[in-house]
């Protein structure tokens, strides 16, 4: 199989909406509202091109550069950094044609400690060991397999089962080096960019030379079971988009006789 380069894909999170006119751009979301004044009609063109499935995010910028210059394209990079720190944004993995996985903001703001938007400003060494973090799970969501951890801001929708086999791998610690090798249906730069993501999501961890997770909050994250942990973030909001205490879900099924 003949691989090529993996690519990053920018798209609108769900019910968010763009409208433009008087030289603004106003971006709505669930819980977010970003208004912008006097915005280059390039960032304009390239907000419009987010409609899903989105559009690559290097010919995003290559257009804005193209439009209005080097000012233009750091003024864009502003904007896409900001509509990803209060998620109102998707990045999706690309390869061969089609999508890995998809990275779906949960948390509104991330804040200052949120990461990259590029998968590629956060690249993993290809020395270094990762393993999956035992507070991640693999559940299906309607046609949809999800990735997600109490610890993350974000979950994966994984789309290919490549995505999948590789995540089985990293049960056990391996390098980046060594999963590229044994990937022989994905491309170096795909498997790369998959870890970076899933690295970014808190679904994997970084080992150390004493074969320990390599983590600053390792020591309290010692204490918790996986379950204690993912009834903590699913009982409170900021770590899920989905609904808790009562919900009356099943108003339409009669009552269970006494």
């Amino acid at each position: 199989m003949v691989h090529v380069f993996a690519s990053l894909w920018l798209s609108w999170q769900d019910n968010v909406s763009l409208s433009t006119g008087d030289g603004r751009a106003v971006v709505t979301g669930p819980g977010s509202r970003i208004t912008w004044r006097a915005v280059a009609r390039e960032i304009v063109a390239a907000m419009r091109r987010l409609d899903s499935p989105g559009e690559e995010e290097q010919r995003l910028a290559d257009s804005v550069l193209a439009g209005g210059g080097v000012q233009s394209l750091a003024r864009w990079y502003h904007h896409v950094d900001e509509l990803r720190r209060r998620g109102l944004i998707r990045r999706s993995l690309h390869a061969d044609g089609r999508p890995l996985a998809t990275v779906v903001p949960l948390r509104r703001d991330l804040g200052s400690s949120a990461p990259a938007s590029s998968a590629a400003a956060s690249a993993p060494d290809f020395e270094h060991s990762y393993v999956l973090s035992r507070f991640a799970y693999v559940r299906r969501e309607g046609r949809e397999l999800q990735l997600e951890s109490p610890l993350a801001h974000a979950l994966v929708v994984l789309h290919d089962p490549r995505a999948m086999a590789l995540i089985a791998a990293l049960a056990t610690p391996m390098t980046t080096k060594l999963l590229a090798e044994r990937a022989t249906e994905m491309s170096p730069s795909a498997v790369t960019s998959l870890v970076a993501l899933l690295a970014e999501t808190r679904m994997i961890d970084q080992i150390g030379a004493d074969a320990a997770p390599v983590q600053n909050d390792q020591s309290a994250l010692n204490t918790w079971e996986f379950h204690d942990l993912m009834f903590h973030a699913r009982s409170r909001p900021g770590r899920t988009d989905g609904q808790f205490g009562a919900t009356y879900r099943l108003p339409h099924l009669s009552p269970p006789r006494p």
